[in-house]
Parts: structure tokens; C-alpha cells; sequence
């Protein structure tokens, strides 16, 4: 599922929450972290295993930067593979942020798997679970507010 979000949206209705280099938890609108690099900081959330679980967690070695991601599922690992061969890709992190927006019942959330940046500066977020295996649940979760643009 793709999910789009752009800093002048909603007129600050998008937080973000990631920690810092200083290992610091912070929060903040969306169009406040636009400059930083999400990159060069350590996930938002640690990867968990618990018994009984459906999917495959473990870390993969990128060689783009030298470290190990945490992934969720084969899925998410074949996806850190494939941008850890492209050469586009110039640094790459999982679980980077949680971005923030309002729901019906409170604020909703959600962290992507992954976000790169490119060789062009640009930075790409990816989520790898295709748009008929997400939960209604989680569908409902990742909708778009009304008014916002893509």
C-alpha cells in the first residue's frame, strides 16, 4: 500500500514521531521534520517475535549500509534486497517513523517498513504488504482523511 503524504497537507494535521540521534523520542507536525534524515536515525520501533507467530522475523545484512534491518517477513526482506541492489538507493532504514493523523476515535498511526534515500536526494517510503492482504482493520487504519491530496 502506498501511502502519500505531503507537508503542507492538512495544515499540520500529520505528526511525526522517530528518535533522534541522541537516542531521544521526539514528535512533531510533519512539515517541522520535512529536512530530517530519517536515514541516519535508528528505528522508531524494535521488530518483536512472539510464539505463534504467522511470519518470519529476522535481520538482513545491507551492504548499501554496512548494518543489519530488522524485517518483519520474507516479504519485507526481499523488498530491502531488491533497494539494496539498486544502485539508486544511497542509504536505506526500517521502521523509520510513526506518522500521526486524525481518525474518528483519536489520532491513528503507522510506522512503514522502510524508507530510502536516493542518489538524487529525493527520499522514498515504502510499505510492502500488497493491498489485498491488508486487514480491513488496517485498511480502515491507513485511509487517506478526507481533504487530504495526493
Amino acid at each position: 500500500m502506498a501511502v502519500e503524504a505531503f507537508a503542507d497537507v492538512g495544515h499540520g494535521v500529520f505528526e511525526v514521531e522517530y528518535v533522534d540521534g541522541e537516542r531521544v523520542r521526539r514528535r512533531e507536525a510533519l512539515s517541522a521534520a520535512w529536512t530530517v534524515r530519517f536515514e541516519s536515525l535508528p528505528p522508531v520501533r524494535k521488530v518483536r517475535t512472539y510464539d505463534g507467530q504467522r511470519s518470519v522475523t529476522r535481520d538482513y545484512w545491507s551492504t548499501t549500509v554496512r548494518k543489519a534491518l530488522a524485517c518483519e517477513s520474507r516479504l519485507e526482506r526481499d523488498h530491502a534486497m531488491l533497494m539494496d541492489f539498486d544502485p539508486r538507493v544511497t542509504a536505506l532504514v526500517s521502521q523509520p517513523y510513526r506518522l500521526f493523523w486524525p481518525g474518528r476515535r483519536g489520532r491513528l498511526g503507522h510506522v512503514p517498513d522502510f524508507f530510502a534515500r536516493l542518489a538524487d536526494g529525493t527520499g522514498v517510503v515504502v510499505d510492502v504488504r500488497p493491498d489485498d492482504q491488508i486487514e480491513p482493520d488496517d485498511a480502515r487504519r491507513s485511509r487517506r482523511p478526507s481533504g487530504s491530496v495526493t
